[in-house]
């Protein structure tokens, strides 16, 4: 066994290393090792049952992990996104596969079950392309993860079905029910023992602090679950699944699913190479016409069916076509149903080299379609969503379209929030689009100018006045949003002043080169914060540190990659820091400056700094003399170098900002 261990293990590493080259998915790799070590490649595997019962650890690790992740807290926030969303999807993909199936003659047990593999996606490779993309906090990355996570609990009770489709009698209602009210007493029981029990035996585990402890508690209540649940005729699956949410409630969940992850990861890859190991290369040529036409059916079919049930969420047709592209692959679960299937004669050969074929090749697809989607969506009809939007009555009112030398505000997260907070504050008029249609309704209730909106499309700019506004917001992190925004909005106005939003510093000069003002990196900008707070800790004056932040904005993000500041940066340094400069500060009413003389404050002796003018209720006082009385609100110039600055700033701050 170990010589077969050591041949999977090396194969893998070369054959996942080539995919990721070649940017496919790690599970696609995986299950092409399984094909070149396996009976249909190289042969180079002989003992098959041993590697199949690794798998079955695999199967029971991986649902078992699926009930870690799972978070009710998660569940309450995408409700409607996996409840609405997952089922909708499910019903109309399944009902869409079980028709074909039927039409092509498989009995109804059988085309069942088919549709039921068929309506599934990956999780996996679905996320962690969307995570490398960073839009799973975008409109459609929520909803694909509502519909995933919906789709992964539709495993569970697909399981429990599968032993009761196959046999002449078909698919019975009696066995059935039976078998689902043993799954549902087995929950409440696991579920009661998580509430009572399973946080306290975690606790006296974790209070030994011992990593291995926890491991073993872990394995344990995974393993007892899983025999408990076989031994009530039920499956290992759904028993590692239920241990998992029981655990995943606790405080140490998180602790416990990061223990557990490399075991996973290594037996979950046992399991997708011992699937590959039945992909047979021969027949897939045999039938190649065949499964051309349905590996491309499949992907049409799903991202048609998502697209309409994430329109029927959405307003906005883009969204809805980024959904449908994202999940019309077949997922890492099927192969589990799949096997379940051939055990319980629902699969015969064809069928499930046929499946294995289009599972695969649909997968290998999947970062493909996902990059292509956002082509795709800008070539949707200009008017459909500003029609679709007409009728759902998310369009703008009279006096959002009627706004001038306004600032537009595309997204409504936190940075979209606290931006409109201030320009309301500063009385400066501002609009909001928004692709979430429960943001919008909520924003609406609060009095918001808000509406429903693709920025990436003129029609809707056009909406919220484009032509005259001063300034384009774009506080979304999505770079395939920012890159088009940004190229319309300049196309469409040389003068309009555009700021972006990014993630990634990398991002930075593309956008600047697409005509952004300003592009604000969260990547840099926590660099920046990072060696600012560093400096003010080494009492290093605060316009100095603001000085270093300045030029290094200036010379770009490149310069974070470089050891050390090139010499002209030094010099643009030395030539900031030095000599005098003018700075404005506004005096706050807790200011322990108001009510004084500038005699009594004497700034020049304490400082250094000297005031050289004095703006009150819009008039300007110039070279104000000795007993001018200082009041709250008053603008004060002040000049001086930078250290004197900072001193002055410290005299004229109140107290609880010196402190913080």
């Amino acid at each position: 066994m170990l010589h077969e261990l050591f041949v999977v293990f090396c194969s893998a590493i070369v054959v996942v290393l080539i995919f990721h080259r070649l940017r496919l998915p790690p599970i696609a790799g995986l299950l092409f090792c399984g094909f070149v070590v396996g009976p249909h490649g190289l042969n180079l595997i002989t003992r098959l049952d041993d590697i199949e019962v690794l798998a079955e650890i695999g199967v029971v690790l991986l649902l078992f992990t699926i009930g870690l992740e799972f978070s009710l807290a998660e569940l309450r926030r995408i409700k409607r996104q996996v409840l609405l969303g997952g089922s909708l999807q499910m019903l109309t993909t399944s009902l869409f596969a079980f028709v074909l199936a039927s039409l092509s003659g498989l009995r109804t047990p059988h085309a069942i079950f088919l549709s039921q593999i068929f309506a599934l996606s990956s999780t996996a490779i679905v996320l962690s392309v969307l995570a490398s993309r960073g839009e799973m906090e975008s409109p459609h990355g929520r909803m694909i993860l509502g519909i995933l996570l919906f789709q992964d609990l539709w495993v569970v009770p697909m399981m429990l079905m599968a032993p009761l489709l196959h046999g002449e009698g078909g698919l019975q209602l009696l066995p059935l029910l039976i078998s689902f009210g043993k799954a549902l007493l087995l929950i409440a029981l696991v579920l009661t023992l998580a509430v009572f029990i399973v946080p306290r035996v975690l606790e006296q585990i974790v209070r030994v602090r011992e990593r291995e402890i926890l491991v073993l508690g872990a394995v344990i209540i995974c393993i007892g679950t899983a025999w408990l649940t076989s031994a009530l005729g039920l499956s290992l699956a759904l028993g590692a699944f239920i241990a998992g949410l029981a655990i995943s409630e606790s405080r140490y969940g998180h602790q416990v699913f990061a223990e557990i992850l490399p075991f996973k990861d290594v037996f979950n890859s046992l399991f997708f190479i011992s699937v590959g190991m039945l992909l047979d290369l021969k027949f897939a040529f045999t039938h190649l016409r065949l499964l051309a036409v349905l590996v491309l059916g499949t992907i049409v079919g799903k991202v048609l069916l998502a697209g309409v049930t994430a329109r029927a969420l959405s307003p906005s047709t883009r969204t809805a076509l980024l959904v449908g592209m994202a999940i019309a692959q077949i997922g890492e679960f099927s192969f589990v149903l799949a096997r379940l299937g051939v055990q319980h004669d629902l699969l015969d050969a064809n069928l499930y080299q046929g499946f294995l074929a289009v599972a695969v090749t649909t997968m290998m697809a999947t970062p493909l379609l996902i990059s292509l989607a956002p082509a795709f969506a800008r070539h949707m009809p200009e008017g459909l969503d500003g029609r679709l939007g007409r009728e759902r009555g998310h369009l703008p009112s009279p006096q959002l379209a009627a706004m001038q030398d306004h600032t537009i505000i595309v997204g409504f997260g936190l940075n979209g929030r606290y931006l409109a907070r201030v320009l309301k504050d500063s009385s400066i008029p501002y609009c909001i689009l928004e692709l979430n249609p429960q943001t919008v309704r909520d924003a609406q209730a609060t009095g918001e100018p808000i509406c429903f909106g693709d920025a990436t499309r003129l029609e809707i700019l056009r909406q919220v006045n484009l032509d005259t506004a001063r300034i384009l917001v774009i506080t979304t992190d999505e770079i395939a949003v920012g890159r088009r925004l940004v190229a319309i909005a300049r196309q469409h106005r040389r003068d309009l002043y555009l700021i972006v939003r990014t993630k990634f510093a990398a991002y930075v000069e593309e956008l600047y080169e697409l005509g952004a003002n300003q592009v604000i990196a969260e990547e840099f900008e926590a660099a920046t914060e990072i060696f600012g707070r560093v400096l003010a800790e080494y009492d290093v004056p605060r316009n100095a540190i603001q000085a270093y932040i300045e030029t290094i904005r200036r010379e770009g993000a490149m310069m974070l990659r470089r050891p050390q500041l090139p010499p002209a940066s030094l010099e643009k340094l030395r030539q900031l820091l030095a000599g005098n400069v003018v700075e404005n500060f506004l005096l706050l009413e807790n200011s322990p400056a108001v009510g004084k003389t500038l005699a009594q404050l004497d700034m020049r002796n304490q400082t250094g700094a000297t005031v050289i003018a004095i703006v009150r209720d819009h008039q300007s006082h110039a070279n104000p003399a000795a007993d001018f009385v200082l009041a709250a609100n008053d603008l004060l110039v002040i000049m001086g170098t930078h250290r004197e600055l900072d001193r002055a700033t410290s005299l004229l701050d109140p107290p609880a900002r010196q402190t913080a």
